[in-house]
């Protein structure tokens, strides 16, 4: 059985001051196996801040992509990034979870990695690796909630679509999914057609999706956004207003679509959406 080199973030730094609030811990695990492209990487671990103190608490996990733009801006790019821990360390005690925070390929093959329904695709083995070493280690090494109603995907941009994607096809193990600003339209919009063939087969696709896109994006994006929020409400998922706090039902199909205004494609605009996000996909 694998067992990781775990750091904490300032020693994987090196000699910066850590960006991240000293309420919260930041670990990495060092050259994570990546068996199915024959390769490693490090894997980023956010702690709440009761996690240290609260020894007999689980908590809900997030598995969030393009870890380099979601807390450390000397990592981002343009150097803005989303501000989970931020969001996590400003909300309440019952909306704390665990964030792992999963880096991208940092070249072209984010492309293929984050992108089903193509010749040259890598998404499937990405995921089979989340699902198949990433998730075991932290159910393992952390207090996590290991059932489905507790484990969320989260991204944005192709990581939105890689999410959608993996929500479908691993509905067993995420039962939460963020999809923000999505690039739904990426593989001649297959994403659509995939979700009516699993909607079909046994209990079909269940779970809590939070959609969004902005009026800043491009019209495609937009419109691939607002077609899958009503193809998600024809197939039987209920719409939840922005804010609203839902009791968790086992077999649940909740939506909740927002629309930002003034959002572009950008770190900055995820950030803003992030909390409700997180509270929407943990409460």
């Amino acid at each position: 059985m694998f067992e990781p080199t775990i750091v904490s973030y300032q020693d994987f730094i090196g000699y910066r001051e850590s960006p991240i609030p000293s309420s919260l811990t930041l670990l990495v695990f060092r050259d994570v196996p990546f068996p199915q492209l024959n390769l490693t990487r490090d894997v980023f671990i956010l702690l709440p801040k009761t996690y240290n103190y609260q020894s007999s608490r689980s908590y809900p996990v997030l598995y969030m992509h393009d870890s380099q733009n979601l807390f450390d801006p000397y990592s981002a790019f343009n150097h803005s990034t989303w501000k989970i821990d931020h969001t996590l360390n400003s909300v309440d005690e019952s909306e704390e979870c665990i964030i792992v925070c999963i880096p991208n390929a940092n070249s072209d093959q984010r492309w293929a990695e984050y992108g089903p329904f193509k010749w040259n695709s890598k998404a499937d083995a990405y995921l089979s690796w989340v699902v198949d070493t990433i998730k075991p280690l932290m159910d393992r090494k952390f207090r996590t909630m290991v059932g489905r109603e507790n484990t969320g995907i989260v991204g944005s941009s192709m990581g939105g679509l890689v999410s959608m994607y993996a929500f479908i096809k691993y509905n067993h193990v995420f039962g939460n999914v963020g999809c923000l600003s999505p690039s739904l339209w990426y593989g001649s919009y297959g994403i659509f057609g995939y979700l009516k063939t699993e909607m079909k087969k046994g209990c079909g696709v269940r779970g809590r999706v939070y959609l969004d896109v902005g009026l800043k994006e491009n019209y495609g994006m937009i419109d691939c956004s607002r077609r899958m929020r009503d193809l998600l409400s024809e197939l039987g998922f209920k719409k939840v207003d922005l804010g609203a706090v839902v009791e968790r039902g086992e077999m649940e199909r909740l939506l909740m679509f927002r629309e930002d205004h003034m959002g572009t494609h950008s770190e900055a605009a995820w950030a803003f959406r992030f909390p409700d996000v997180l509270r929407f996909l943990v409460q």
